[in-house]
């Protein structure tokens, strides 16, 4: 990958790309194995292939807009379309929905708003239909373009850009989710998410990136500590 423009900023963001993933690994979501930048180049490792033996592998991938039958662009679809499509043709419905909040949490304490559904696959492995690793996320709050957040869970869960964790739980509960367990895994998280701004250091983010980030970190931390409340 290489920078989207010329700005500074567009350097800036594809440089912390690697970091960022860094951090959903030590968050516990699936990542693929870990990118390369050099040289203003950004170097992502395939997924979708792998060796066994001397055969080669292709693993079929699919947006989740395609899954959804969204074709056109510039559409912002709610989370709440895109999981009911999601959980229509994954094996695992409830850890898939698990993995999908967990990405979104992710998404709004790190301020990668440009969430929209081609940036999430599924893959088909050997009959197996699951979420993809992680890709495409990074600091996209920093885009000069003033990208805002494009999928958003359907009102009263989602207000001003900050969902409501424990509504999202509800949300995804008809699909085999337990929402109780699932509210206390959140909230569970709220220390994890307080000190981000020290993981993405400790991942090799740039200082200016964890210094942005950290004022949206302690709210959502906040907001996850109501829900076990």
């Amino acid at each position: 990958k290489f920078p989207r423009g010329k700005a500074e900023s567009d350097r800036l963001i594809l440089r912390n790309e690697a970091p960022y993933y860094e951090v959903a690994r030590r968050f516990g979501l699936r990542v693929g194995a870990p990118l390369h930048y050099e040289q203003e180049t950004l170097f992502v490792p395939r997924f979708d292939r792998e060796r066994a033996g001397d055969t080669l592998l292709r693993h079929g991938l699919e947006s989740l807009y395609s899954i959804a039958g969204i074709a056109e662009f510039g559409v912002a679809p709610s989370h709440n379309r895109l999981i009911a499509a999601l959980a229509k043709y994954v094996d695992d419905p409830a850890t898939e929905l698990v993995e999908y909040v967990l990405r979104d949490l992710l998404n709004v304490a790190l301020l990668n708003t440009d969430n929209h559904g081609r940036n999430t696959a599924l893959i088909k492995r050997c009959g197996r239909v699951a979420l993809a690793p992680l890709f495409d996320f990074a600091p996209m709050f920093l885009d000069d373009s003033g990208i805002a957040r494009v999928c958003r869970w359907e009102a009263p869960a989602e207000h001003a850009g900050i969902p409501d964790w424990g509504r999202v739980a509800e949300v995804v509960a008809p699909y085999g989710v337990d929402a109780a367990v699932l509210r206390e895994r959140l909230a569970g998280l709220a220390d994890t998410v307080y000190t981000l701004p020290e993981t993405l250091l400790a991942c090799g983010a740039d200082p200016v990136v964890a210094e942005r980030v950290s004022p949206r970190c302690e709210n959502v931390a906040k907001h996850l500590r109501e829900v076990g409340s």
